[in-house]
């Protein structure tokens, strides 16, 4: 079960590091433009993609019962 969890939180981080890896050089730069489409490409549909593979994760994570 803790193996799952911890697999589900780094689906979650590594969501949350590609957005503030994209995110920050953008801002820095003063890229109002591509910031704006970054914003809506990481937004929902990187979230619903996320969701997508927790679902995986866990119809696959094999927790006792």
């Amino acid at each position: 079960m803790v193996r799952v969890c911890n697999r589900l939180t780094l689906v979650l981080v590594g969501l949350f590091a590609v957005r503030l890896l994209v995110a920050v050089p953008l801002y820095l730069a003063g890229q109002v433009a591509a910031l704006g489409i970054a914003k809506i490409v990481l937004g929902w549909p990187l979230y619903l993609a996320a969701v997508g593979l927790m679902g995986a994760i866990l119809v696959r994570g094999r927790t006792p019962r």
